[in-house]
């Protein structure tokens, strides 16, 4: 349980540092948030996933989970810092 909080400190932290950097680009935030809550979902999915990461794309549950990761990050990122134009 405490490996989960640790690793969503970590996803904020980096989602943060590239949202600041891209930002400083003139990238639309809206944008950047929705880009990198995706990315981040695919790959923490990933790593999470139970099995032979080959075969993680053709199952089911690997996208339900991708998908519940980005719908969290994504009220995450509302919560915390929301989508400024």
């Amino acid at each position: 349980m405490m490996g989960f909080f640790i690793s969503i400190l970590i996803i904020l932290g980096i989602q943060i540092v590239i949202e600041i950097f891209l930002a400083s680009l003139g990238v639309p935030t809206l944008y950047i948030e929705i880009c990198i809550d995706l990315v981040l979902a695919f790959l923490f999915s990933y790593f999470n996933y139970r099995g032979n990461r080959k075969e993680a794309i053709k199952d089911p549950l690997f996208h339900r989970n991708v998908a519940i990761t980005f719908a969290i990050l994504i009220l995450i990122s509302l919560l915390f810092g929301g989508f400024y134009y």
